[in-house]
């Protein structure tokens, strides 16, 4: 994929509702798996594919982030900065707690999922507080490895800028 579609969708990732979408999608990936009690097992894990397809497609649709320096533009760029880890290392003292962040949020969704799929409230709620919990935390540990980052790395100080250029005052003044 190009470089510039690339920072394009991440951009796009990096609004409220993107940062959403993804914090969304397991919450609606379980609440699929819970109909199987209604509609079956394998339309019930039909639907819940469903919905991670239309959710990950989501993402592109959505406008890009207005501000750069917003919490969830932050969280979306350190992510992008952590997935970048093996070209740019991380300092343990940050990859540590990301780390465990994350193993926890993954913890969270399987409980949730088999909460959702044993039709257990009490399963399903207690999966989804630790989910919830530990990607807010997450998102947060990732917003301040991106502020620390931008400023030690140059790959990653002009991030969440946006070019600034005539080409589009020039289009707008053509069609008028």
């Amino acid at each position: 994929m190009p470089p510039v579609l690339v920072a394009r969708l991440w951009r796009r990732s990096a609004s409220a509702a993107g940062l959403a979408t993804r914090l969304m999608a397991p919450i609606c990936f379980a609440a699929a798996l819970w109909s199987n009690a209604s509609l079956g097992p394998w339309l019930a894990i039909g639907f819940a594919i469903a919905v991670l397809v239309v959710l990950s497609g989501l993402s592109s649709l959505l406008p890009p982030a207005r501000r750069s320096e917003s919490w969830a533009a932050r969280a979306t760029y350190g992510e992008r900065i952590w997935m970048n880890r093996l070209a740019v290392p991380v300092c343990q003292a940050d990859a540590r707690p990301v780390s465990m962040l994350s193993l926890a949020g993954i913890t969270g969704m399987a409980v949730m999922a088999g909460g959702a799929w044993l039709n257990d409230p009490v399963i399903l709620g207690g999966g989804l507080a630790v989910y919830l919990a530990a990607r807010f935390v997450f998102f947060d540990r990732l917003g301040a490895l991106y502020v620390k980052m931008k400023g030690a790395h140059p790959l990653y100080r002009f991030w969440a800028m946006r070019p600034d250029n005539d080409n589009s005052v020039r289009r707008r003044a053509a069609s008028h």
